[in-house]
């Protein structure tokens, strides 16, 4: 769930509030909460906002009502007395939780007892002041730099928990226009770091920003919350307030936050933010950035005579032959009217000069006494005739005029002309197939690949037997050759993380190497991998790395982390079997695809809600590809010359056929582009989708 709250506090600071409450399971709602709240009246405004997180880790029944007793508790305190001032209030706020709490414990009720996590605040006007309790975590961004404001209030509690103590330290201090703050239970901090939700939130918008950490969370955790706030920067003339350093002065020293003046920081791999902005004109995030191209006005209008012209060029033959028939057929409706005979009377007949405007009145009149005087039928049949006449002339002008504009396609394989499209077979009178034009090639390369990936919109690929990568442009058909001199093995896998605006890549010696397209640099990482891993396929999902290893029945996940990536985690959950699997895709799910079908994993346990539908002709799967903004999953089939797409709940939504998808080793969309790619031996080749 997430939600938006926008507020202007007595005219001072703007708050934009963006609440994310992820619960996987609908017997663990009871369990946590995240709640925003605002003054019902004109006396409560002075109050401002208050929000916050709870979640109590104690699953038991006694322990069900407890988030949502402290919740409503805290809203009905703070608000109950206007005149108080928001810190007054805050205060109250949680000590009347610890009352509750109390009252609870009384009637023997303690499992909740050092179980309950909370993070929240109240701000008004550009106050802030904040609690946490338990395993959550405040962050201030600031001119582009992150600073975990909560760290002065986690003092370690070394004696027993008590009823009246759970909720203590309070800190305060200003906000200013474009900070931004981030409450949060840990859950979010086992995917990022401080560092990494600096690095997005400096790159991403307010919503992209949002949706990024919600689908994080949502991948990642049965139960978990984070509540963002930001506060816009306005531009207004009359705004003359003098921005002042944040300070918390309680308690002290430590309180006081100093920010060091911005300064690009290194991220994972070496991506720095002068990178990042350095490369202008570039998508940063690649596949996984929501990015909207915006056309002009002209470009959209050439489109669509162009699309026009194609449409009618296509369709020309057809339509002259209709045309022509009703043509005939007006010249024989009308043959009584001696149209023939009058018109030659018309050109054989001497027109003396000055007389030709009123020869030519003469003959109209007579063509329309004869027509007014046909029946209504008649009358029909002869605008018909007219108008199709009319677009007869239309389209063949635009006819031509494409015609004249594309160059005719080159002869191929000493053929004198261009041979037509391959109709499907019988077989293939499958389910919503339709027949693509033969794959154009892009690239020609020497040797046999080993993996490809997309990155922006470049296509990077890796020769065998080689610690060499290849990018190429489509739009171009150039190849870039980078080779790295670190020493590792040959490189074998490869992933796009465009999160940290990098390529990953496993080396035969099971080594992990990062290669940076902005500023070409090849770095080692740091990670432990397992000794006999057999990794048949390796994905990229926010800034995470899978290992998918048939024979150890397991999907490994590793989290970024300083200089490379953290422990190891077995993703798949026991019980699940992928050891007949050969390749495998991210987007929400997890798709596991064997030789002949697919199932759709969730968190790491099978979802059966997802049942991928069967082709008429069995499927024989060669490989899988989608990504966390696609909206569809696609199928290699080279053994059938397809490739299958289906729509992300496993219905088929196109089957692409064409005779020459056949010996592919590996494939790879191009959704927004609308292409499909596929490696060849010795070549790329690439065909267009709808």
């Amino acid at each position: 769930m997430t939600t938006s709250v926008k507020k202007r506090k007595n005219g001072f600071l703007k708050s934009d509030f963006k609440e994310i409450f992820i619960c996987a399971k609908n017997e663990l709602a009871p369990f946590g909460t995240v709640f925003v709240v605002s003054a019902e009246n004109y006396e409560q405004e002075k109050l401002g906002t208050l929000f916050g997180i709870l979640k109590v880790s104690d699953f038991s029944a006694d322990s069900s009502y407890v988030v949502n007793l402290l919740a409503s508790v805290m809203k009905k305190e703070y608000f109950s007395r206007p005149e108080r001032p928001s810190e007054e209030s805050f205060e109250a706020s949680l000590r009347k939780a610890n009352l509750a709490l109390a009252e609870i414990a009384r009637h023997g009720s303690t499992g909740w007892a050092g179980k309950i996590d909370f993070a929240g605040g109240a701000i008004e006007r550009s106050n802030l002041h904040f609690s946490r309790l338990g395993r959550t975590s405040v962050f201030l961004i600031r001119s582009g730099q992150i600073a975990e404001i909560s760290r002065v209030l986690e003092n370690e509690k070394t004696a027993e928990p008590h009823p009246l103590k759970t909720f203590t330290d309070i800190s305060s201090g200003r906000l200013e226009k474009g900070d931004k703050l981030i409450f949060t239970t840990r859950d979010l901090l086992d995917i990022f770091s401080p560092d990494e939700l600096r690095h997005n939130a400096a790159r991403f918008s307010q919503e992209e920003f949002a949706g990024l950490i919600e689908a994080s969370l949502r991948a990642n955790t049965e139960m978990g919350g984070t509540i963002i706030v930001d506060f816009p920067r306005e531009a207004k003339k009359a705004d003359k307030l003098v921005k002042k350093p944040i300070e918390f002065p309680r308690p002290e020293p430590e309180s006081a936050i100093v920010l060091p003046k911005p300064a690009p920081a290194p991220i994972g791999s070496g991506v720095t933010i002068s990178d990042i902005f350095a490369a202008s004109g570039n998508n940063p995030r690649g596949g996984e950035r929501i990015h909207i191209e915006e056309k002009s006005r002209e470009s959209e209008r050439e489109s669509f005579w162009n699309n026009f012209i194609v449409s009618f060029g296509k369709y020309y033959r057809i339509i002259a032959k209709f045309f022509a028939g009703a043509i005939q057929n007006f010249f024989a409706s009308y043959q009584k009217l001696r149209l023939k005979e009058k018109t030659r009377v018309l050109f054989r007949e001497k027109v003396k000069p000055g007389h030709f405007v009123e020869k030519i009145r003469e003959h109209s009149r007579y063509f329309s006494g004869r027509i007014s005087g046909l029946d209504s039928k008649k009358r029909k049949i002869f605008s018909g005739a007219v108008l199709a006449a009319v677009l007869l002339i239309i389209v063949g002008v635009l006819f031509y005029r494409n015609s004249g504009n594309e160059p005719a396609p080159a002869p191929e394989n000493n053929q004198s002309a261009p041979q037509p499209n391959p109709t499907a077979p019988p077989t293939l009178e499958d389910i919503n197939v339709k027949n693509v034009s033969k794959p154009e090639t892009i690239a020609e390369i020497s040797q046999n690949t080993t993996a490809a990936a997309l990155f922006g919109d470049s296509l990077f690929v890796i020769p065998k037997n080689s610690k060499t990568i290849l990018k190429i442009d489509p739009n171009t058909k150039s190849v870039e050759e980078f080779s790295s001199s670190l020493g590792v093995g040959n490189f074998k896998l490869m992933a796009s993380m465009p999160n940290l605006n990098s390529i990953f890549i496993l080396t035969e010696d099971k080594k992990i190497v990062s290669f940076t397209p902005i500023n070409k640099i090849f770095q080692e990482n740091g990670i432990e991998l397992p000794a006999g891993l057999n990794a048949k396929s390796m994905k990229a999902y926010l800034t995470y790395l899978y290992f998918l290893d048939p024979s150890a029945n397991q999907i490994y996940r590793y989290p970024r982390a300083e200089g490379g990536f953290g422990e190891k985690q077995d993703w798949l959950k026991a019980g699940s079997d992928i050891k007949n699997t050969a390749d495998f895709a991210i987007n929400d799910d997890i798709f596991a695809a064997s030789e002949d079908g697919i199932n759709a994993y969730l968190q790491g346990k099978e979802d059966t809600n997802i049942n991928f539908e069967k082709t008429r002709l069995p499927l024989s799967i060669d490989s899988i590809c989608s990504e966390p903004d696609m909206e569809f999953i696609y199928v290699l089939d080279s053994k059938n010359h397809r490739v299958v797409q289906y729509s992300k709940d496993g219905k088929i939504s196109t089957q692409y056929w064409n005779e020459s998808i056949s010996g592919i080793d590996n494939f790879t969309v191009d959704e927004k582009n609308k292409s499909v790619y596929l490696i060849e031996k010795n070549s790329i080749d690439k065909f267009s989708i709808e």
